[in-house]
């Protein structure tokens, strides 16, 4: 009889186990599927410039992955798209600490370098440092990752001009062919153009030449 309660506990133990195991692995199936999701809308909330939309999506998959290194890359990401510098340092700082991931200090790296690039590769900031002053550019892009505004920020990261890119589509009638132009907005904060300005506004032009492009209309 003993041996008999015995073989039944043993067996109702396992069963009991089992059943544990069972509901813990569809949990942790349940919550690493709820963390791709999350990371998948965050994605797309970056793409459509929803910056903080994507940054609450991020943070979610850290409520249930502290250590999860692609939330932390995409909340920087987000800031700093932003201009929110300081804020996306402390974040890859943090999460560094947590991950110990390698693509977290790169970001720290890159950060504090004051060259700064989103994850496409696309200028954010550069800064522009000289023995009289420094100075920084920020660049600000559309849906179609063109520039729509570049930002110039004094050393102390306050803004004083602005430029709003305009596209428009002009058919060239020698080629037949279409050509994207640009034209600029420009608004100074500053009660005097600085003695950069002149210069930057050339290299700005140089760079952001019209474009051809072919057309069947």
């Amino acid at each position: 009889m003993k041996k008999r309660f015995v073989l039944f506990f043993c067996v109702m133990t396992c069963f009991f186990l089992m059943a544990c195991s069972g509901q813990k692995n569809a949990e942790d199936k349940a919550a690493a599927e709820e963390t791709q999701q999350a990371l998948q809308l965050g994605a797309n909330y970056l793409e459509e410039l929803e910056y903080e939309s994507a940054i609450a999506q991020f943070n979610m998959v850290l409520e249930i992955d502290p250590k999860n290194a692609d939330a932390y890359l995409g909340i920087i990401e987000g800031y700093l798209r932003q201009g929110e510098y300081d804020t996306a340092l402390d974040y890859a700082e943090r999460g560094y600490s947590t991950t110990e991931d390698p693509r977290l200090l790169e970001k720290i790296e890159m950060i504090e370098s004051g060259q700064i690039r989103d994850s496409k590769g696309r200028d954010l900031k550069i800064t522009h440092s000289y023995e009289w002053e420094s100075y920084a550019t920020r660049y600000i892009y559309d849906k179609e990752s063109r520039i729509a505004t570049v930002v110039l920020l004094d050393e102390d990261g306050n803004e004083t001009e602005r430029q709003d890119c305009i596209y428009m589509m002009r058919r060239n009638g020698s080629t037949g062919k279409s050509q994207v132009h640009m034209s600029m907005r420009v608004f100074i904060n500053t009660a005097s153009i600085s003695r950069h300005t002149a210069g930057w506004m050339s290299i700005l032009c140089l760079r952001f030449q019209a474009l051809t492009v072919n057309s069947d209309t």
